[in-house]
């Protein structure tokens, strides 16, 4: 855990130093306690929900507290973490509403696999979940700008699960951004004229 923490903790530093492209995506669990979202280890042994908060990542407060700030490059978090409770056959002392709630940053897109307090499905047993399979696949599609492209993740995602999943975006990027741009497509902050 305190491997993840350093390493949120630097490269939000990185971010903020450098005012440079950056994209945190993060696969796994994660739970929401009292309108917070805490991102959970694979080996988390939890009793109670003081646990979690101590044990997990406020994802909020390690990272996007951090990098709060509208620059001329994009900063992009992805979260496939919206999945119901891991905990609740284990204890009754967890608290926790489905999925994760809503956050944002300035300068910054958000992507949740799933609409605010809502779980997300996962896939096949081997296999990726319903909403990583998408952004996969659309990530590699050339010149689509990023928030095009989440808009394409949502209407797949809720192709592919009847309706049950609905992929959440928030944003307030300030430049277009494409994960696999044109040839002749401007960088994020060209042409931007700092004052």
């Amino acid at each position: 855990m305190q491997q993840f923490r350093r390493a949120l903790r630097d490269f939000a530093r990185l971010v903020q130093e450098d005012d440079a492209i950056a994209v945190l995506y993060y696969a796994g669990h994660g739970v929401q306690i009292d309108g917070r979202n805490y991102l959970l280890p694979v080996d988390l042994n939890l009793r109670d929900q003081e646990e979690v908060k101590d044990e997990s990542v406020d994802i909020e407060e390690l990272f996007l507290s951090r990098i709060d700030k509208t620059g001329s490059h994009p900063r992009i978090v992805i979260l496939d973490a919206c999945r119901d409770n891991p905990f609740a056959t284990k204890t009754r002392n967890i608290r926790s509403a489905g999925g994760l709630a809503e956050m944002g940053a300035r300068g910054t897109l958000i992507g949740f696999a799933s609409a605010p307090g809502a779980p997300a499905e996962d896939g096949p047993i081997g296999g990726n979940g319903v909403y990583t399979k998408n952004l996969a696949e659309e990530m590699m599609v050339p010149g689509v700008e990023v928030e095009q492209m989440f808009k394409n993740v949502r209407v797949k995602v809720l192709r592919d699960t009847n309706q049950r999943q609905l992929p959440w975006v928030n944003t307030s990027l300030t430049s277009n951004f494409s994960f696999n741009p044109l040839p002749n497509q401007p960088l994020p902050g060209a042409g931007v004229r700092r004052e």
